[in-house]
């Protein structure tokens, strides 16, 4: 009978040589990753060839459910509401510039002059705050306001005052 032991241990032997070793190597070796990262700590360790399964199965455990693609599903959520409101803030600016716009065509030439040259006041005053700041012992010359509103005046005057 020893003989008949022999041969089985030896088949055996050989069917452990010959499975395949890079598939099992490379379970083996991520194992062993997550075991050093402590992912799956809370699993508990056994010996042997569980031992690889059990840690694949903590680390699954351990991601909380949060799978790489439901983290890209939200990000999709999350996309396409700041894309609506952007779409929506765009209709609303265009909007606005229509009424603007409808709004200017019933104001007559002068008035629009008019609206210009206060326009170009008021940028002119901050302008001039700013420079009179850096450099207070010269006066700041108000002639950029006061061009501003004698080139209004002329517009207004060569179109004739009115449409």
């Amino acid at each position: 009978m020893a003989g008949v032991e022999d041969a089985v241990e030896e088949v055996e032997i050989e069917r452990e040589e010959e499975r395949e070793p890079d598939a099992a190597d490379a379970a083996d070796a991520a194992a062993q990753e997550a075991v050093e990262a402590g992912v799956g700590a809370d699993v508990p360790r056994q010996e042997g060839a569980d031992n690889a399964l059990l840690a694949a199965l903590g680390a699954v455990a351990s991601d909380g459910g949060a799978s790489r693609v439901e983290k890209l599903r939200l990000q999709r959520q999350q996309l396409a509401a700041e894309r609506k409101k952007v779409q929506r803030e765009l209709r609303n600016e265009e909007r606005k510039r229509r009424r603007l716009m409808e709004k200017t065509r019933n104001l007559s030439t002068s008035d629009l002059a008019a609206v210009l040259g206060a326009r170009v006041t008021a940028k002119a005053k901050p302008a001039a705050k700013a420079k009179a700041k850096a450099d207070p012992g010269a006066q700041a010359a108000p002639t950029a306001a006061a061009s501003a509103s004698s080139a209004a005046s002329r517009a207004t005057d060569a179109a004739g005052g009115d449409r």
